[in-house]
Protein backbone atom coordinates (compact mmCIF):
# COMPACT_ATOMS: atom_id res chain seq x y z
CA UNK A 1 0.00 0.00 0.00
CA UNK A 2 3.02 2.23 0.62
CA UNK A 3 4.61 1.76 -2.23
CA UNK A 4 1.15 2.80 -4.30
CA UNK A 5 0.72 5.56 -2.25
CA UNK A 6 4.37 6.70 -3.34
CA UNK A 7 3.42 6.16 -6.85
CA UNK A 8 0.44 8.24 -6.73
CA UNK A 9 2.23 10.88 -5.10
CA UNK A 10 4.91 10.63 -7.73
CA UNK A 11 2.81 10.61 -10.64
CA UNK A 12 0.95 13.84 -9.45
CA UNK A 13 4.29 15.19 -9.28
CA UNK A 14 4.50 14.34 -12.75
CA UNK A 15 1.42 15.61 -13.79
CA UNK A 16 1.99 19.09 -12.14
CA UNK A 17 4.39 19.80 -14.27
CA UNK A 18 2.30 19.57 -17.09
CA UNK A 19 0.36 23.02 -17.18
CA UNK A 20 -2.47 21.68 -19.01
CA UNK A 21 -3.54 19.29 -17.30
CA UNK A 22 -5.38 21.20 -14.00
CA UNK A 23 -8.37 23.04 -16.90
CA UNK A 24 -8.81 19.68 -18.27
CA UNK A 25 -8.95 17.75 -14.72
CA UNK A 26 -12.64 18.91 -13.98
CA UNK A 27 -13.59 17.08 -16.95
CA UNK A 28 -12.17 14.32 -16.69
CA UNK A 29 -13.13 13.35 -13.24
CA UNK A 30 -17.12 14.27 -13.60
CA UNK A 31 -16.96 10.86 -15.35
CA UNK A 32 -15.28 8.94 -12.79
CA UNK A 33 -17.65 10.22 -9.69
CA UNK A 34 -21.65 9.88 -9.85
CA UNK A 35 -24.12 10.46 -8.04
CA UNK A 36 -25.30 13.95 -6.09
CA UNK A 37 -22.12 14.49 -4.46
CA UNK A 38 -20.19 14.77 -7.93
CA UNK A 39 -19.60 18.71 -8.19
CA UNK A 40 -18.18 18.25 -4.21
CA UNK A 41 -15.89 15.51 -5.41
CA UNK A 42 -14.70 17.40 -8.48
CA UNK A 43 -14.39 20.63 -6.69
CA UNK A 44 -12.40 19.15 -3.59
CA UNK A 45 -10.01 16.72 -5.80
CA UNK A 46 -9.77 20.19 -7.91
CA UNK A 47 -8.46 22.29 -4.47
CA UNK A 48 -6.48 19.65 -3.47
CA UNK A 49 -4.45 19.43 -6.56
CA UNK A 50 -4.25 22.85 -7.01
CA UNK A 51 -3.05 23.09 -3.32
CA UNK A 52 0.09 20.55 -3.49
CA UNK A 53 0.71 21.92 -7.31
CA UNK A 54 1.51 25.30 -5.88
CA UNK A 55 2.78 23.67 -2.94
CA UNK A 56 5.47 22.19 -4.95
CA UNK A 57 5.65 25.26 -7.20
CA UNK A 58 6.89 27.13 -4.24
CA UNK A 59 8.93 24.35 -3.04
CA UNK A 60 10.50 24.25 -6.36
CA UNK A 61 11.27 28.04 -6.46
CA UNK A 62 12.65 27.40 -2.62
CA UNK A 63 15.43 25.21 -3.89
CA UNK A 64 16.47 27.07 -7.00
CA UNK A 65 15.42 24.00 -9.74
CA UNK A 66 15.08 25.41 -13.12
CA UNK A 67 12.07 24.10 -14.94
CA UNK A 68 14.34 22.85 -17.25
CA UNK A 69 15.81 20.71 -14.97
CA UNK A 70 12.52 19.90 -13.37
CA UNK A 71 11.58 18.93 -17.07
CA UNK A 72 14.27 16.61 -17.89
CA UNK A 73 13.96 14.41 -14.35
CA UNK A 74 10.49 13.94 -14.84
CA UNK A 75 10.36 12.79 -18.38
CA UNK A 76 13.56 10.17 -17.08
CA UNK A 77 10.98 9.32 -14.10
CA UNK A 78 8.15 8.63 -16.77
CA UNK A 79 10.90 7.07 -18.96
CA UNK A 80 11.95 4.44 -16.49
CA UNK A 81 8.45 3.73 -15.11
CA UNK A 82 7.47 3.15 -18.79
CA UNK A 83 10.12 0.86 -19.73
CA UNK A 84 9.54 -1.19 -16.34
CA UNK A 85 6.07 -1.72 -17.66
CA UNK A 86 7.54 -2.68 -21.46
CA UNK A 87 9.89 -5.01 -20.03
CA UNK A 88 9.26 -8.03 -17.93
CA UNK A 89 12.87 -8.34 -16.69
CA UNK A 90 12.81 -4.93 -15.18
CA UNK A 91 9.13 -5.28 -13.87
CA UNK A 92 10.51 -8.12 -11.85
CA UNK A 93 13.69 -5.83 -10.64
CA UNK A 94 11.59 -3.13 -9.79
CA UNK A 95 8.90 -4.89 -8.29
CA UNK A 96 11.85 -6.91 -5.60
CA UNK A 97 13.20 -3.52 -5.28
CA UNK A 98 9.85 -1.55 -3.98
CA UNK A 99 9.25 -4.78 -1.91
CA UNK A 100 12.21 -4.90 -0.23
CA UNK A 101 11.81 -0.92 0.57
CA UNK A 102 8.33 -1.83 1.48
CA UNK A 103 9.81 -4.05 4.48
CA UNK A 104 12.12 -1.97 5.73
CA UNK A 105 9.77 0.91 5.65
CA UNK A 106 7.31 -1.23 7.95
CA UNK A 107 9.96 -2.72 10.23
CA UNK A 108 10.95 1.16 10.67
CA UNK A 109 7.09 1.76 11.51
CA UNK A 110 5.97 3.66 8.70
Amino acid sequence: MLTMSFFAFLSVVVTVLSPSVLPVLPFLLSGGIGGRARPYGITGFVASFTAFALSLSGFVAVLGISGDALRLISVGLLLAFGLTLLIPALHTAFESLSARAVGLLSREGW
